[in-house]
């Protein structure tokens, strides 16, 4: 699979959002470097009746296209 979701805590995103603009430049400065796996957006799903889930769409860094 080449995309991972993945919910997020209300702590771990307000932390990755605070980390994003640093994350944007590094991952743009090191393109071909970096192991980190990219983060294609971060969502909150709200549906009547439910808490709102945070979610997070990122590269499956064990993909490998053949």
């Amino acid at each position: 699979r080449r995309y991972i979701i993945k919910t997020l805590h209300a702590g771990e995103m307000e932390a990755l959002l605070r980390m994003l603009p640093k994350l944007v430049y590094y991952v743009a400065d090191n393109k071909q470097n970096s192991v980190l796996s990219r983060i294609y957006g971060v969502y909150s799903v709200k549906l009547a009746g439910v808490k709102p889930v945070n979610l997070i769409l990122q590269q499956n860094c064990l993909y490998f296209n053949p």
